[in-house]
């Protein structure tokens, strides 16, 4: 293989790793969105069993309300049996007092069982609204269309990181392994445009006589600063080589 085409491989193996990038940054943001929503279900789930919890509390409250009143009753029923045997005055008046003290707890208790009644109604409302929160939570993680695109998008990934073994396999032996070197050492970052003189990586000056030999494809060459490959400017060109030529 020749240099010229050595360059157009290294070249389709520059917008394959663009698009691994690419392809790798949605993938990561598809889980990192999967994870915040499993993060919010679980929050809104505890928020759900406390509520719940807090209805369960209201409910004991007022049957314990229920039960004090029904004690009260009985209460006020002996008191007023009393009534009738009572004679003396001073006595009866306290006794009056005892029975309208009794009157007013039963009414204080029943307000109480009122506003619990209403602390309920709310709890309702609430726990309702979580409810469907987690519903839409795990229809969001479980969406058909959803799963689909993702997965997709990791068949894409697989099917250009296939792809680019195959080109790979296509360079010489020692760019191959010059690649790999590079590919792994600059953060998957093996290649950089030359635009006038300059590296648009580490933005270095190149020697005219590198750039030259780098524009008419008579070397492969790297940068003397940060070591990548050098390529020409050529964008249009370089993507109908890529997309017209290897069909991809």
């Amino acid at each position: 293989m020749n240099i010229a085409e050595q360059i157009i491989f290294l070249t389709v193996i520059y917008y394959t790793d663009n698009n691994l990038v690419k392809l790798n940054n949605i993938i990561k943001k598809k889980i990192k969105s999967i994870k915040l929503i499993k993060v919010k279900n679980t929050f809104i789930k505890k928020k759900y069993c406390k509520l719940q919890k807090n209805k369960q509390i209201k409910n004991v409250q007022i049957k314990n309300l229920y039960n004090t009143i029904e004690i009260e009753k009985n209460s006020l029923a002996k008191l007023k049996h009393k009534e009738k045997k009572i004679q003396e005055e001073k006595e009866y008046k306290a006794f009056i007092l005892e029975i309208k003290n009794k009157k007013q707890n039963i009414i204080k208790y029943e307000n109480k069982i009122l506003q619990k009644m209403e602390d309920i109604n709310i709890l309702n409302v609430q726990i309702k609204n979580k409810k469907n929160i987690i519903y839409n939570f795990i229809r969001k993680i479980n969406h058909p269309t959803i799963k689909q695109k993702f997965y997709k998008t990791k068949n894409k990934y697989k099917n250009l990181i296939h792809y680019k073994k195959k080109q790979l396999k296509s360079l010489n032996i020692s760019t191959k392994k010059k690649y790999i070197k590079i590919f792994n050492q600059r953060k998957k970052q093996a290649f950089a445009y030359l635009i006038n003189n300059i590296c648009q990586i580490c933005m270095q000056y190149i020697p005219s006589e590198l750039a030259q030999k780098i524009g008419m494809y008579r070397n492969i060459e790297q940068c003397p600063s940060c070591n990548r490959f050098l390529l020409i400017n050529l964008k249009i060109l370089t993507k109908r080589i890529f997309l017209d030529i290897f069909n991809v």
